[in-house]
């Protein structure tokens, strides 16, 4: 079987985690390392060994001092459920919230949100909770991509069995505060102090982007202004794309320009664009289009 044949099977597969390869690994790791844990508790408990000891091995400790020992826990705990229900409950979460986030996050950045969320999770869940106490599951890390698609997407309708269609940010309201109401595992206080933490990085994971977003843009625009000149203007006020192209000849030749102007279509929509960008845009597109046409693949 080759690669290309792989490639599509992998594709075709992610069409049932929303068409997010970043979503189908998560839950393809947490379904694994709970049926590994359920399989080695029959053994263990035959061979007189402890059952309990996977669960044991994989969970977040506290005090924060317990855990320098134990810095794998920290990622493991975020991936081992403790009960059938309890995966089923996440994972199916996952899918639907990491499906929205796949309109507006790449894979990676899905992927890291959940590491985010978890981490954060457990770090307020050392903070917050006494010793001797214990954290596992993926409630947090979940709940942080419920909390990043809630803010995204927020007037998203989405349509529910028996209630119909409503706005995504209530979908995502009602499951934290769900979530909040159910806490359990190593007691109320714990899951508690984890579920804050998980929704904390969500909302400020979008946020932080639409920070950077606005740095960015504010940059581009002094730029813009500093290299400026007479000639470029003149260029713009006529509408000739022969002119514009000539007076930007550097950056026209930059396909990272075609894909900063693109980006910036796919956040803010074409209304964004100046009227010289527009220009520009065009003449790129009138330029590059031939090139690929040369090549096909």
């Amino acid at each position: 079987m080759g690669m290309a044949s792989i490639e599509r099977r992998v594709d075709a597969f992610g069409r049932y985690f929303s068409g997010s390869r970043a979503v189908m690994i998560i839950v393809a790791v947490n379904v694994a390392v709970f049926l590994i844990c359920a399989a080695a508790e029959p053994l263990l408990r035959l061979s007189g060994g402890d059952p309990t000891l996977p669960e044991r091995w994989l969970i977040l400790p506290s005090p924060f001092a317990a855990t320098l020992t134990r810095l794998w826990t920290w990622v493991t705990y975020m991936v081992t459920q403790t009960s059938l229900i309890h995966l089923l409950f996440n994972m199916l979460w996952l899918i639907c919230a990491g499906g929205l986030l796949r309109e507006m996050y790449t894979d990676r950045r899905i992927m890291l949100l959940y590491l985010a969320a978890g981490l954060s999770g457990g770090l307020f869940f050392e903070i917050g909770t006494p010793s001797g106490s214990w954290l596992i599951g993926s409630s947090a890390a979940v709940l942080g991509i419920i909390t990043a698609a809630g803010v995204c997407m927020a007037n998203r309708p989405v349509r529910l069995l028996l209630l119909g269609e409503c706005r995504f940010k209530w979908v995502a309201f009602a499951m934290i505060l769900l979530t909040f109401a159910g806490a359990g595992g190593s007691g109320a206080s714990g899951a508690v102090w984890a579920h804050a933490g998980g929704v904390a990085a969500g909302l400020l994971f979008p946020l932080s982007d639409r920070l950077v977003n606005r740095v960015e843009k504010r940059g581009v625009r002094k730029e813009e202004r500093r290299v400026a000149s007479p000639s470029r203007q003149r260029a713009f006020k006529s509408g000739d794309v022969r002119r514009v192209a000539e007076a930007m000849e550097g950056r026209l030749s930059d396909p990272a320009r075609l894909d900063e102007l693109l980006d910036k279509i796919r956040i803010s929509g074409y209304a964004s664009l100046s009227k010289a960008e527009q220009l520009e845009l065009e003449e790129l597109s009138r330029r590059i289009k031939p090139h690929k046409n040369k090549n096909p693949k």
